[in-house]
């Protein structure tokens, strides 16, 4: 499985946990914990993408 479809994969265990643990508070009379918000994470803009990879791919064959 890719990284990205792991990463996926626990932030949805995350919420799915919280969304049944706010039921749970609300059943038992208590005040229900906050909601889970996922971490925000800006998108990268192709410009960045593309000078991150360049240096990537540089420093790769340097290496050698």
């Amino acid at each position: 499985m890719s990284d990205s479809y792991i990463k996926e994969l626990e932030e949805f265990k995350k919420w799915a946990e919280n969304s049944l643990g706010r039921c749970e508070d609300f059943r038992n009379g208590v005040s229900p914990r906050p909601r889970y918000e996922r971490p925000y994470e800006p998108p990268m803009s192709p410009a960045l993408k593309s000078i991150i990879d360049d240096t990537f791919n540089y420093a790769s064959s340097r290496r050698k």
